[in-house]
């Protein structure tokens, strides 16, 4: 066993009593590293930041709790992935976060017991055994990513009119009201009541009070 031995070692022991344990192209990813400069597959290269985020995505389908997934992927990703890399140090613990975060949000699942079991017998036998694995969840994401958007429904709003707009044709109908009370010779104080008691309220939605009411009236109409 190399020294890298000791990612094995974590992640065991934050697995144990699941019920996944440690595939073989994980395993040897841990110990023998990324090896990026085999690869000879079509389609996009993986590189620091999609083997995080392949690797989260295993975290989370193997049960692992965001935190549970950071506490290995992260040094992982800072003292082994970070020879891959030109990013600092804080640039690769930055990124290692969000890049989990976003993964444990993420509404895609992913099933990589059947992804394995679905790979071409052979496969990997002249390249390290994730990149096959790789390969393949990189196009399903694709395709959920691209049923996502086609299949999303903009939300419908609703315009909401200004306050006053809201309230003016009751405001008016009730300013009509008090008026005519008022000539009739009620008082204020009473006409505010039958306001109170009909329903109606202020221009901007508020309950009458006489001071309000002797403002209103004494506007020009």
């Amino acid at each position: 066993m190399t020294d890298n031995g000791k990612y094995l070692q974590m992640l065991a022991g934050l697995l144990e009593g699941g019920t996944h344990k440690i595939p073989f192209w994980l395993e040897d990813l841990l110990l023998l590293g990324p090896r990026f400069e085999q690869w000879n597959l079509e389609g996009l290269k993986p590189n620091r930041m999609l083997l995080t985020e392949l690797l989260a995505r295993w975290s989370k389908f193997a049960g692992l709790s965001e935190e549970a997934c950071l506490a290995w992927l992260m040094p992982f990703c800072c003292e082994l992935l970070a020879k891959t890399s030109k990013t600092g140090p804080s640039g690769i613990r930055h990124g290692t976060l969000a890049n989990t975060r976003w993964v444990y949000k993420s509404p895609f699942p992913f099933d990589f017991d059947a992804m394995v079991r679905e790979l071409p017998e052979g496969s990997s036998q002249s390249i390290p055994p994730y990149m096959p694995l790789f390969a393949r969840w990189w196009d399903l994401l694709n395709a959920a990513k691209d049923h996502a958007r086609k299949s999303y429904v903009p939300p419908v709003f609703t315009p909401v009119l200004p306050v006053k707009q809201r309230f003016n044709e009751q405001f008016q109908k009730g300013l009509a009201f008090a008026r005519e009370k008022t000539n009739e010779g009620e008082g204020l104080a009473s006409v505010v009541a039958l306001l109170t008691e009909q329903g109606f309220l202020t221009r901007t939605g508020r309950k009458w009070s006489e001071s309000t009411l002797h403002r209103e009236l004494r506007k020009k109409t």
